[in-house]
């Protein structure tokens, strides 16, 4: 009970906003927690949160309607639901919205022009559970990711002229937090019981997938909601982007701006680059990510290619059964000894316990390989 206490500390703040702000919001694109987006405005002393967001912060963070205020008139029947959060609640909550609950998060500050009592805000942020970058030095100064944000694109392509073809699935997947690029092509059922194994390995917050097509009714699209499906059995997010993102056209100069070889002059100096779908992803990968435009990135990725085959391959269901880690949204609100990462987990760094978490995830199946990583004896 002092712990609340101690929280409901944080929502008091007084709110000073001009009666325009619930015109603003009203006219905001609708985003909810259940629709997997929250919404923080920068308040300069504080944050505030609106609407439905309000209401996610009053049950999951003080675990009481009491820190909720109204404003505009019609007071708690009619007025806007509001919660304020200090700058170290509200950093703690961004960071397990992001790593742990698997949302989408927006930053507002006030538009220029806007004094103390700001009615119109711009957007200034944005992340999501696959794309951090935004908000890294936010929120990750005093602590680290115990689990990699990973970020998986996928292009889809069908062979063969019977009910049975082939599904070919080119991958590509960043880590952020390490700069590091990977790529795989494989051969797929129409379950896509490899890909969902893959991600499992992987440990993917989230997918990068292009639009359908208007019908809805096409090949493709049946393939697209397959591979949702997929996703969401694995709590994963899924991101849709413009189709024209999924080719390849300018993905060598990128790859090369990005990565530490700066002596690969051509596409076969990168081997990568030479699969048939993978570069493809890769290409929407870095547009989504935005790589490009920050010259930080510029020589400071590695890419290497993800063998599926190496692995002992695991779906959902199995991961679960298996209970080797915390389910997708669950992480840390479960006791540490209900999952075999919480039994074996004695690491002193979140680098160590990342590392714990690959291990249990892709298990080798070659022997040799596995005497190389645990030596006997």
């Amino acid at each position: 009970m002092a712990l609340m206490y101690g929280k409901e500390k944080d929502a008091e703040h007084e709110l000073i906003s001009d009666p325009g702000f619930v015109s603003f919001f009203s006219k905001l694109p609708k985003k909810t927690p259940e629709t997997g987006t929250i919404r923080l405005f920068d308040r300069s002393d504080y944050y505030s949160v609106h609407g439905p967001d309000a209401h996610y912060v009053a049950t999951h963070v003080f675990r009481t309607n009491s820190v909720l205020k109204y404003l505009g008139a019609g007071g708690k029947v009619a007025g806007l639901p509001s919660v304020t959060l200090s700058h170290t609640l509200a950093h703690s909550f961004l960071r397990d919205a992001l790593t742990s609950k698997q949302l989408r998060v927006e930053i507002w500050i006030p538009a220029p022009g806007q004094g103390r009592k700001a009615s119109k805000f711009v957007l200034e942020k944005e992340a999501s559970p696959g794309n951090l970058q935004a908000v890294e030095d936010l929120l990750f100064v005093n602590s680290d990711v115990t689990s990699p944000p990973i970020v998986l694109a996928v292009k889809i392509s069908s062979s063969g002229m019977n009910k049975a073809k082939t599904k070919s699935v080119g991958i590509a997947f960043a880590d952020t937090s390490v700069r590091e690029f990977g790529v795989a092509d494989f051969t797929d059922n129409d379950l896509f019981s490899n890909l969902e194994s893959l991600v499992i390995q992987l440990s993917v917050k989230e997918a990068i997938i292009p639009t359908g097509t208007v019908s809805g009714t096409t090949d493709r699209d049946l393939d697209l909601n397959k591979a949702k499906a997929v996703f969401e059995r694995c709590g994963i997010v899924v991101t849709e982007r413009k189709p024209s993102e999924f080719t390849a056209k300018n993905v060598e100069d990128d790859v090369k701006r990005l990565t530490v070889d700066p002596e690969a002059e051509t596409a076969a100096a990168i081997p990568e680059l030479s699969l048939l779908s993978a570069p493809s992803a890769l290409s929407a990968l870095i547009s989504y990510l935005s790589l490009i435009s920050d010259p930080s990135n510029y020589g400071a990725y590695k890419l290497r290619t993800h063998d599926l085959a190496r692995y002992m391959r695991l779906d959902a269901s199995a991961l679960r059964a298996l209970n080797l880690i915390d389910a997708p949204g669950s992480a840390g609100s479960i006791n540490k000894n209900a999952t075999l990462l919480g039994l074996l987990n004695k690491c002193k760094t979140a680098q160590g316990t990342r590392l714990l978490g690959t291990w249990l995830k892709q298990p080798l199946i070659n022997l040799h390989e596995i005497r190389m990583l645990v030596p006997l004896g």
